[in-house]
């Protein structure tokens, strides 16, 4: 309240007291002088304003937004910031009215990287904030087997998928269903495929958001179909294959089989490496061989190793949660090898 002294001739002083226009101190407060947010996601957060005059807010910095702009009286003013890719960072807002200044600074942390790897069927549920995702399928590798001696083929690797930004944001919990790799079939029996897996809302019933299907069994002389193809097998005095490595989703290698080769089982034709952990997934089974040649090795990462009839090298199954295709199995009994099983790979950020 402000005071003014009049003096009068005779001589008496008087104090009068005179109210600030309007009658009311003008005044303008802020709830908070500092904001601070995660870095991975983008997110909001509310400013309070409580006061008597008009003003105006502005921020100084293009990844944050303000809901108003100018106001009078009381408001609220949400404060927005969009997902941090890098460093961390600041901004500062201003927010004025008849000569009243109140600043309020903001922060943002630089965001991190979180990779979840899922082996097995079950449920995963999202950290709180987390509105997004990126995920890697990878279906179950194809088995082997062999309907004559003269067979050999590598099993196909589990195809994959990827999705970037995924939106999760109506979902708490997503169901995974890992495929399993296809099992080696008898001597003489149909070849088993890979599983398919699913990435699914909620619970096993839910909404398919992606899936991954699972790489071609063979029980014949040329490699499965696949993520990466499985290799041919040999024989006649020919040398099976390798598998092929999932760089490329190439196809499979084709066997030496004297002046008839047997050929490699076809890929995806896209990448099957895996950008969260550059390693390549789905890969072809080597082709097995027979006597008078040689087994193969598998894809670089996942794929079985081809069998020779007499010899030190044995067939094997494709590795576990990598959809390798189950190595080629040449010989006139017993059973053929499995294929590896499917994985996912989650990414999300905080």
């Amino acid at each position: 309240m402000a005071s003014i002294i009049l003096k009068f001739k005779q001589s008496k002083d008087m104090l009068i007291n005179q109210r600030a226009a309007g009658g009311k101190k003008k005044f303008l407060e802020v709830s908070t002088s500092s904001l601070s947010f995660a870095g991975g996601n983008g997110s909001s957060q509310n400013i309070t304003v409580t006061s008597n005059v008009a003003w105006t807010a502005s921020r100084d910095q293009s990844w944050m937004s303000l809901s108003a702009s100018s106001g009078s009286g009381n408001g609220i003013i949400t404060v927005s910031v969009s997902a941090n890719a890098g460093v961390a960072r600041n901004a500062l807002i201003t927010i004025s009215g008849e000569s009243i200044t109140r600043t309020v600074s903001v922060s943002q942390e630089a965001r991190v990287e979180n990779i979840v790897r899922i082996t097995s069927t079950g449920e995963w549920n999202k950290p709180s904030g987390v509105n997004a995702i990126d995920v890697f399928l990878v279906g179950g590798g194809g088995g082997t087997g062999a309907l004559v001696s003269t067979n050999g083929g590598g099993g196909g690797g589990g195809y994959t998928t990827l999705r970037n930004n995924l939106n999760i944001s109506s979902y708490a919990t997503l169901h995974i269903t890992i495929g399993n790799g296809g099992a080696g079939s008898a001597f003489g029996a149909t070849a088993n495929d890979g599983g398919t897996t699913y990435l699914r809302a909620t619970n096993a019933s839910g909404t398919v958001l992606s899936s991954a299907n699972g790489g071609k069994g063979t029980n014949q002389i040329s490699g499965g179909n696949g993520g990466s193809g499985g290799a041919g097998g040999s024989s006649s005095h020919g040398n099976g294959l390798a598998g092929i490595a999932g760089t490329n989703g190439g196809n499979g290698g084709n066997g030496n089989n004297g002046n008839n080769p047997s050929y490699g089982g076809t890929g995806q034709g896209t990448s099957t490496i895996c950008p969260f952990d550059n390693i390549p997934y789905g890969g072809g089974g080597g082709g097995g061989a027979n006597t008078n040649g040689s087994g193969s090795s598998g894809g670089y990462y996942g794929g079985g190793n081809g069998t020779r009839v007499s010899g030190a090298s044995a067939a094997t199954a494709g590795i576990a949660n990598t959809g390798g295709g189950g190595g080629g199995h040449y010989a006139s009994s017993g059973t053929g090898q499995s294929g590896g099983s499917g994985i996912v790979i989650i990414r999300y950020y905080t």
